[in-house]
């Protein structure tokens, strides 16, 4: 059996949705705002504003009748709101620091 260590690559990824062209026009995502619907969402250092004092989640509710929590038992919400607007904060890996 041959076994190779694979790990991701984010070395294309500006290129592949125009990045460029967006920093180019001054464009940095202030003042955009992003739904994301799904089991819960959860704070984490990485959806917390740049200087970590406070969580750039601006509301959560739950749709399921009876159950007034919004947490996150899953983990799912927080992981999603991450892709979307997670600003690396806790970002410690040696392969994509600040990713």
């Amino acid at each position: 059996m041959f076994r190779r260590i694979v790990r991701g690559s984010l070395a294309h990824a500006v290129t592949a949705v125009n990045g460029e062209l967006a920093f180019a026009g001054g464009w940095n995502g202030t003042g955009v705002g992003i739904v994301v619907i799904d089991s819960g969402i959860s704070s984490a250092y990485d959806l917390n504003s740049d200087d970590n004092q406070s969580s750039r989640i601006a509301y959560n509710e739950s749709f399921v009748p009876g159950d007034f929590s919004s947490g996150d038992p899953f983990g799912h919400g927080r992981h999603i709101a991450g892709i979307i607007a997670g600003n690396a904060y806790a970002s410690s890996t040696s392969y994509y620091p600040g990713v």
